[in-house]
């Protein structure tokens, strides 16, 4: 069962690649076009008629219900309206949802949002070079009190999550 399961996932990701970089330029670079901003780090996207979700891949912004959830998501909205974006696929998660570096303009939505303090990097899965300067870009965000570092202690959303699920009460 389990090996059926992997099996389709590496066949749902290698579908999910081609399309996301089949026909692109040398580079292997695709353009797509956004079709909803689902939060803060998710979107639908639109390309050679096939419709997906990608999930910014190195941040999590908060869920919804969580406070700051419809800033994160307004930010979002703000940065990628009417705009096509680039995107770097890394992985399929177990949403099947594509996860992406995503770039709108030349600029990294993944970064950005960390910049604009709509973002934590989330270090469970930033494990490259680039996780660094986002970790920088995050505690200048912090210094600034700026997006969600208005409030004194934030709570993550991987912590909120597990708050919810062990029953405990949310401070939020």
């Amino acid at each position: 069962m389990i090996r059926i399961q992997a099996t389709r996932r590496i066949l749902a990701l290698v579908g999910v690649v081609l399309v996301v970089l089949g026909g692109g330029d040398a580079c292997g670079e695709e353009s797509a076009v956004i079709s909803r901003v689902v939060d803060g780090d998710s979107l639908k996207v639109r390309q050679h008629n096939r419709s997906f979700q990608i999930r910014l891949w190195g941040i999590d912004t908060p869920e919804h219900g969580q406070r700051y959830a419809a800033e994160a998501r307004s930010q979002c909205r703000r940065i990628v309206a009417g705009k096509k974006i680039v995107l770097q696929p890394k992985y399929l998660d177990k949403y099947n949802r594509v996860v992406a570096l995503v770039w709108v303009d030349g600029m990294l939505l993944n970064e950005e949002l960390v910049r604009r303090g709509a973002a934590w990097v989330y270090d469970r899965y930033c494990d490259e070079e680039v996780c660094q300067t986002w970790n920088d870009l995050e505690q200048e965000a912090r210094v600034r009190r700026i997006g969600l570092w208005r409030d004194d202690s934030p709570v993550a959303p991987w912590e909120w999550k597990g708050r919810q699920r062990s029953g405990r009460p949310r401070p939020e």
